[in-house]
């Protein structure tokens, strides 16, 4: 595993020259908590040390979760602890964006995809519980989060009942590099079988979502937390059906846990940087917080997020 301080030229011998583009993407179902004050550390710390541009980004595609409330907070919350898009002046209008204002992309990117691959599917989550709970007895648990298969032939067609609609992934290896980890290597099918692009409310899913902007924002530097590691490979597989060309760098940092060991979540701790404003803490002593909790620092000792580069160089 690299050292933190050698993350940023692992980054810069992959990106072999080119301006390097990143992002920070919070999604609106809840407030900030420490966690993504310590993913925002990577992102703009690491940003700043490449002169990188960061784009900001909304991801409200889950529209049943999403609150107005919590996308204003988000952004207020942003701001004051100093994290702004790093960008160009020219090209401003590009550094901010919410997901839900973009859905003509991502139907334009489905009109791209091999329409073979694509199939309608009446599975509920209960549906597909049952057919993991089958597979973990009978000890043939080979998917993250496994899909049977059920609907792969039945050849559905959307009507009164609602569907979500699916991707076949492909059944090979895509290997990537990770800044921190080394070199990875999964398997979209084994996996996951088939992944959903539009759920039965037709909203577009994240897998769509993230792969589409990242393409379309020219975002070759993906920094996000371990959790999303296994989506690594079908984002690839999607990307690749999708005609992208470029695979970007991909770094996926630690996460901070709780006393028990769980990951911090929005669900347990959804006031956390919100209460701690309230609470008149400083906000280089919530970046200082967060960079220790993370292992970034030896000590929670304040900083301000002009200087977050202090952490990687």
């Amino acid at each position: 595993m690299v050292t933190t301080q050698k993350l940023c030229d692992e980054i810069r011998k992959q990106l072999a020259g080119k301006q390097a583009k990143t992002r920070f993407a919070p999604s609106p179902t809840g407030y900030l908590h420490l966690g993504h004050v310590a993913s925002a550390i990577y992102v703009w710390g690491i940003a700043q040390v490449l002169k990188a541009d960061v784009i900001l980004r909304i991801e409200d595609h889950d529209q049943s979760r999403y609150r107005s409330e919590f996308a204003e907070a988000i952004l207020e919350d942003l701001h004051w602890l100093g994290f702004i898009p790093l960008t160009p002046l020219e090209s401003l209008e590009k550094s901010f964006h919410i997901q839900s204002a973009c859905t003509h992309f991502y139907d334009e990117a489905l009109a791209k995809l091999e329409p073979g691959r694509l199939f309608y599917c009446r599975c509920s989550r209960k549906d597909i519980g049952a057919a993991v709970a089958r597979q973990a007895i009978e000890g043939d648990l080979l998917n993250e989060v496994p899909y049977s298969g059920a609907c792969e032939h039945l050849n559905l067609i959307p009507g009164h009942n609602p569907l979500a609609l699916r991707f076949r992934m492909s059944d090979r290896d895509f290997p990537f590099y990770d800044a921190r980890l080394g070199l990875q290597s999964q398997n979209p099918f084994r996996q996951q079988r088939a992944s959903i692009l539009k759920d039965k409310n037709n909203h577009w899913s994240y897998q769509m979502a993230v792969v589409v902007d990242d393409m379309r924002d020219g975002v070759n530097v993906i920094i996000r937390g371990e959790d999303i590691l296994t989506s690594t490979g079908r984002q690839l597989d999607l990307r690749d059906a999708l005609g992208g060309t470029e695979e970007p760098v991909h770094l996926h940092h630690p996460l901070i846990c709780d006393d028990k060991g769980a990951k911090l979540s929005k669900r347990f701790l959804s006031e956390g940087v919100r209460a701690l404003k309230i609470q008149n803490v400083a906000a280089e002593a919530v970046l200082g917080q967060a960079a220790f909790a993370v292992g970034l620092q030896s000590s929670p000792q304040p900083i301000t997020a002009s200087k977050l580069h202090r952490l990687f160089s």
